[in-house]
């Protein structure tokens, strides 16, 4: 998985403001876990492995990179919040897909 580096830290209250939602980093996680839920359950081997090779591509990475540095700065515009925020919200969700990805892939003894 590509490293998407954070303003501290993952949680939904970033010291800095960078992703600053109104739910706690548990609700958010639970949320997720149920809308994901779905999803797990109809998952195939070959389905769960291509969920575990999920990337974003250099130019997204460097872009991701850009935006962390100047979260940490402090110097982010309103604009460029929101895509760091729209950046966070993806990865949260494609991390949680992989786990479960993985976690099928586990259970039902296949690499």
């Amino acid at each position: 998985m590509a490293y998407v580096p954070s303003c501290g830290s993952m949680e939904y209250d970033c010291p800095r403001g960078c992703f600053s939602g109104k739910m706690s980093n548990m609700a958010a996680t639970t949320l997720l876990e149920r809308m994901v839920d779905p999803i797990s359950r109809v998952l195939t081997p070959d389905a769960a492995r291509q969920i575990l090779q999920v990337r974003v591509d250099e130019e997204t990475q460097r872009r991701i990179d850009e935006l962390a540095d100047k979260c940490n700065e402090g110097t982010l515009s309103a604009e460029e919040r929101a895509e760091y925020q729209s950046f966070l919200s993806w990865f949260n969700l494609l991390t949680l897909l992989q786990a479960k990805a993985r976690t099928f892939l586990k259970n039902s003894d296949g690499p």
